[in-house]
């Protein structure tokens, strides 16, 4: 696990559809798909759904990763 190779506490993976294309019916543009894993507990795998442009799908979903990480 990229823990162990790092040797951090901490690991984040991040995946989806920010767009503009790239979207289906079951998987539309804005679907996000984030894990996160802290050193010693389960991995916790969210789903992200948001609209609009490409950047601000970005940017919800890094600002997401920082308050799981804050929290």
């Amino acid at each position: 696990a990229v823990q162990h190779i790092t040797s951090s506490t901490f690991a984040i993976s991040v995946t989806g559809i920010a767009g503009p294309s790239g979207g289906s019916e079951s998987k539309p543009v804005g679907t996000v798909f984030v894990s996160l894993m802290k050193e010693g507990h389960p991995p916790v795998s969210t789903t992200l759904h948001a609209k609009g442009e490409r950047s601000f799908i970005i940017e919800r979903t890094v600002n997401f990763c920082l308050g799981e990480l804050y929290r």
